[in-house]
């Protein structure tokens, strides 16, 4: 068998590409010429760099950052939900139903709470500040 002479994975006789890398099996050795080349010799794709150094990230559910609301704007969120609810189900029942009483009210607290959750849980999960 052959090997490739960009990754050096070994390639079958009657392959016509790489399986790892997906060179071409006439392709020169990238170190000699092209855009992969350097002057040390040594080939440097651009896919295969290491990961740029990592800084210290920190998670706030209180504090703001660039992307995230700080506690005002999570209380003031949390507020306009529970307003909102209210404001659905003052208009829904009544107007919409044409009825009001605890039994809706169970049904109407089915279907909100789940939504409630999980919008609450979007707001007040820690985001990102650094």
């Amino acid at each position: 068998m052959e090997q490739c002479v960009v990754c050096g994975a070994e390639v079958k006789p009657e392959m016509d590409w790489c399986s790892q890398c997906y060179a071409p099996r006439n392709t020169s050795h990238p170190a000699s010429h092209g855009p992969g080349a350097v002057e040390s010799g040594a080939y440097q794709d651009q896919r295969f760099r290491p990961p740029p150094p990592v800084h210290d990230v920190r998670y706030s559910r209180l504090r703001g950052g660039p992307t995230s609301m700080g506690a005002f704007g999570r209380v003031l969120t949390t507020i306009g939900t529970f307003l909102l609810a209210y404001a659905i189900y003052m208009y829904v029942f009544p107007v919409m139903l044409g009825e009001t009483g605890p039994k809706f009210l169970i049904l109407y607290a089915v279907f909100i709470v789940p939504v409630l959750i999980v919008v609450l849980r979007r707001v007040w999960r820690p985001s990102r500040i650094s």
